[in-house]
């Protein structure tokens, strides 16, 4: 949780935002600045603590994630809750070392058998800004073997369609 959230000017005339329906706009300034927001950027979130602090219903937030589902704004599990908004980072760079130590913390809590796991890697990769060589060259020894994985289940996939 952070005390407080950036949003840029940028944000309420950029085409993608002025594409999303009202729920959605909300939904993304919500994820973008709610308590359940952390300095990474990926968090545990589930609907209902949504639709709690927004008084909206399941299906309405339902509804809303999907559609920022969609536009690539957050990849999410909605089976545990655990979502990533991928370019928190571009707009709220990790400032210092001392703020790169908070960001590896909050990303060993991350599970990593969830599905957005890969994602917030690769996150990590691009915005590695204040972040030790180590954990950046374990980061990419890790988003290899994501990519060995995808490789072998698409073979995979080809030798039962033949």
């Amino acid at each position: 949780m952070r005390a407080y959230g950036l949003i840029h000017t940028s944000f309420w005339t950029d085409r993608k935002f002025q594409l999303l329906s009202l729920t959605a706009k909300t939904l993304a300034l919500y994820l973008l600045s709610g308590p359940h927001t952390t300095m990474l950027g990926c968090f545990r979130l589930p609907a209902g603590y949504v639709g709690e602090d927004l008084q909206i219903s399941l299906e309405t937030v339902s509804q809303g994630l999907n559609e920022l589902l969609a536009k690539g704004f957050i990849t999410r599990d909605e089976a545990t809750g655990w979502t990533v908004i991928p370019n928190f980072l571009r707009w709220n760079p990790i400032e210092n070392p001392n703020q790169g130590k908070s960001v590896i913390n909050l990303f060993q809590q991350v599970p990593e058998d969830n599905p957005i796991y890969p994602d917030i890697v690769a996150v990590l990769l691009k915005f590695n800004q204040h972040l030790p060589g180590d954990f950046i060259n374990r980061l990419q020894t890790l988003s290899e073997g994501f990519l060995n994985q995808e490789q072998e289940q698409e073979q995979e996939q080809e030798q039962e369609q033949e």
